[in-house]
C-alpha cells in the first residue's frame, strides 16, 4: 500500500485497482527470487534480539555501537541477496538446455 501511495504523491492521479495490483505483485515477484533473504531477515532478528542481552549482560547496560548495528545488519541483508542470486544462477545452469 505504500507503493500506490507514493506514486500518487508524485504523480497527483491515484491508480485503478487494476494498476495497483500490476504493480504490487510485479514488486512482489522481484523478491520472490530472494529465497535466502527470509533466513537473513531471521538473523536479523536474532542479533537485534542478542544484543539487548549483550548491552544489558556483557556492557554493564551501556548502549550497543550504533554503526556496529547498522553494520550487521546491512551485512546480513546484503549476504542473503548476494547469496540467492549466486545459487539462482548456479540452479539455473545446471538445468539442461
Amino acid at each position: 500500500d505504500s507503493i500506490p501511495t507514493s506514486i500518487f504523491c508524485l504523480t497527483g492521479r491515484s491508480l485503478t485497482c487494476n494498476q495497483d495490483t500490476a504493480c504490487c505483485s510485479r514488486i512482489e515477484w522481484k523478491f520472490l527470487r530472494f529465497h535466502y533473504l527470509k533466513y537473513a531477515l531471521a538473523l536479523v532478528l536474532i542479533f537485534i534480539g542478542s544484543k539487548i542481552f549483550v548491552a544489558d549482560f556483557v556492557l554493564d547496560g551501556a548502549k550497543f555501537p550504533p554503526l556496529v548495528s547498522l553494520g550487521v545488519t546491512v551485512a546480513l541483508i546484503a549476504g542473503g541477496i548476494i547469496w540467492s542470486l549466486v545459487k539462482t544462477r548456479e540452479e539455473e545452469a545446471a538445468l539442461p538446455q
